[in-house]
């Protein structure tokens, strides 16, 4: 096969510019998925029951908490234990990455300690 043939440059040009163009599109559905999750989720977190359940979400899956488990008697990192409390984790972190600057506040601050904070 000889690459300087003007017919397989022309094929090759015409091959790549299908896999740009699926490249592209599949991209912009991407953006459209990713717009749409993120209305939804400022709909979510503007109603009070929305709010609860991701805050249950945001504790359930240990968001504010260490993800690494340590055997007690030898103190050996247990990766197992740690891996599936990070992938825990990450349900939320995947969530969280959808939500408004305004709804993190409203979910993640306790209201305890926001109240103490605009107290100072």
């Amino acid at each position: 096969m000889n690459e300087n043939d003007p017919l397989i440059k022309k094929l090759l040009a015409s091959s790549k510019q299908k896999s740009a163009d699926k490249t592209q599109a599949a991209r912009e559905k991407a953006q459209a998925r990713d717009r749409k999750i993120k209305q939804s989720m400022a709909v979510v977190a503007a109603m009070p029951e929305g709010q609860m359940i991701l805050r249950l979400l945001k504790d359930w899956c240990g968001y504010q908490s260490t993800s690494t488990t340590a055997d007690p008697t030898s103190t050996d990192v247990l990766l197992n234990s740690t891996i599936y409390n990070e992938a825990q984790r990450n349900i939320y972190l995947r969530l969280r990455k959808h939500m408004s600057r305004l709804a993190k506040i409203k979910i993640e601050i306790d209201d305890a300690d926001l109240e103490e904070f605009l107290s100072q």
